[in-house]
């Protein structure tokens, strides 16, 4: 059993690597509680570059001060192109492993950072990796009760602000959240249609049942130097937020009740 990676120990400086020819680039084109962790954090452990969320406020703020940069925000990442253009140059500088370097963005970045040229340099010659949910309801519920609790990994580590007064059962937030979701997955495959990328495609519900036949495509597909075949990566179970976060199943049965129309035949 591997223990799970947080994120600040994924931006710290234990998993910068020294500079060398970038020979692949990977993208993984994801929204929110798609399975991205699961599969960045067993990439990471095969040495499939070190992929990360490398354009989420947070993280670039940590990985940035450690390159020499000024400490770059998500506003400087979103207006400022000379310096969003170094911080990109250092990630590929520093976060290369095996001439691989792979990247996670969130539809969300997508739309804020990289409708540029910056983002269409970064983006030039690299392999995309598109994940989405089968279950739009639950990817939903599931983005609402972490951005509610502020814990997004595996642990009681609050990332960001909780809210003082969670709202678990709030069904026009939950809507409201599922379009979120639904606008950003359409980003991506908009971006894929519009540069005729056809992108390696795996669900939250694929790479949850199988992680390494995930790998192994991924591997093969992009022709990376990689040479293991035993991808038996598994990591400690992730328990749902807790604190008195209400359970994701009684929040979709009561969504469910308030909303549905139609039933299914049998």
């Amino acid at each position: 059993m591997v223990q799970r990676l947080s994120e600040l120990q994924v931006s710290g400086a234990d998993f910068d690597r020294p500079p060398c020819q970038v020979k692949r680039k990977l993208v993984i084109c994801s929204t929110p509680r798609t399975g991205s962790y699961l599969l960045c954090r067993a990439m990471i452990h095969y040495g499939i570059g070190v992929p990360h969320e490398y354009f989420n406020g947070i993280n670039a703020g940590i990985i940035s001060a450690r390159f020499g940069l000024d400490r770059i925000t998500s506003r400087e990442l979103e207006v400022d192109g000379k310096e969003r253009r170094a911080y990109i140059a250092a990630l590929l500088e520093h976060r290369t492993v095996n001439g691989i370097f792979a990247a996670k963005i969130q539809g969300g970045q997508f739309g804020q950072y990289f409708k540029n040229s910056e983002g269409i340099e970064l983006f030039q010659g690299a392999r995309f990796i598109y994940l989405y949910r089968e279950d739009l309801l639950s990817q939903a519920i599931s983005f609402h009760v972490y951005l509610l609790t502020g814990r997004w990994g595996p642990d009681d580590t609050v990332a960001t602000t909780p809210s003082t007064n969670p709202q678990f059962f709030d069904n026009d937030l939950i809507a409201s959240r599922m379009n979120v979701l639904a606008v950003q997955d359409m980003e991506w495959r908009l971006f894929f249609a519009r540069n005729g990328i056809l992108p390696l495609v795996f669900s939250y519900e694929a790479i949850k049942d199988d992680l390494a036949g995930a790998l192994l495509k991924i591997v093969a597909s992009f022709a990376l130097p990689i040479f293991s075949r035993d991808f038996s990566y598994v990591e400690s179970a992730s328990d749902a937020p807790g604190d008195g976060a209400a359970s994701k199943s009684e929040i979709r049965a009561r969504f469910l009740r308030a909303n549905r129309r139609i039933s299914q035949g049998e």
